[in-house]
């Protein structure tokens, strides 16, 4: 039973995590379902890579320990009835100015957050409040993360 409910509210979390990005990011159309659609070329690249986010832990850095092609950065998720514009990490943090946010459960949701530190690298950088590096400060926003 227990695991049942943790696994209830990591889901809630998830959910209203991903609905804070992209309500941060979207121009809602009632006809846009983010959930359906498919992952088409995109030959400008990634947002991020090892090169542009020091944010990038060692056991996730592929480049960084030889991986010599790049092509799999190349792809992005486009929904069938619209288009997502690109991310951008100043509306992003003015969305979520003087509040907390976190991920929680397992990997996965590490992962996660570990994208959205270097999404938002390209705008502030955050303070490490915690010995391990699982809590950061944005102080110009003062929300933490």
């Amino acid at each position: 039973m227990e695991k049942s409910v943790d696994k209830t509210v990591s889901t809630k979390v998830f959910i209203f995590t991903l609905s804070l990005i992209l309500s941060s990011s979207i121009t809602f159309n009632k006809n846009c379902d983010v959930f359906k659609g498919k992952w088409v070329p995109y030959p400008q690249g990634p947002y991020y890579s090892n090169e542009t986010c020091r944010l990038i832990v060692d056991q996730h850095n592929c480049i960084k320990f030889g991986r010599p092609d790049t092509e799999f950065m190349k792809w992005r998720w486009k929904p069938d009835d619209c288009e997502l514009p690109r991310f951008d990490a100043a509306q992003f943090l003015e969305f979520v100015r003087g509040n907390s946010m976190a991920f929680v459960r397992d990997s996965v949701a590490r992962n996660q957050m570990e994208s959205l530190l270097c999404l938002l690298a390209h705008e502030a950088y955050p303070e490490a409040i915690s010995h391990n590096s699982k809590r950061w400060f944005y102080a110009d926003y003062n929300f933490t993360l």
